[in-house]
């Protein structure tokens, strides 16, 4: 890594994130906050989230900022994905990528960075 660049924790979870998977998923977004590192969440790998997962995004979101921390969506959100949360209300537009998703999730920007 060169000079003046910061190292970015980057998770990328594959398959369908369900209930099931919402404490590890949980525990492996705090594990990459202990390094103080800016947390990227990459949604490529994701075909399908269910609400709780999507809960402990907005709980790691918040988690971020009460630490002084960077945490981004990135990535290709699936089209599933995007109807799911567009139909649920969570979203206005059908976001294309995890920085879409930043910009149109409900709540999202509105608690700082």
């Amino acid at each position: 890594m060169g000079e003046g660049q910061v190292s970015v924790t980057r998770l990328s979870p594959q398959g369908n994130l369900g209930i099931e998977k919402a404490s590890s998923l949980r525990a492996e977004i705090l594990d990459g906050f202990s390094g103080g590192a800016p947390v990227e969440f990459d949604f490529s790998g994701i075909g399908d989230l269910d609400l709780p997962c999507l809960q402990v995004l907005y709980a790691a979101r918040r988690e971020a900022i009460e630490r002084d921390l960077h945490f981004r969506l990135s990535g290709s959100v699936s089209p599933r994905i995007a109807r799911r949360l567009k139909a649920s209300g969570f979203v206005n537009a059908l976001p294309e990528s995890g920085a879409e998703l930043e910009g149109c999730l409900l709540g999202w920007a509105k608690e700082g960075s």
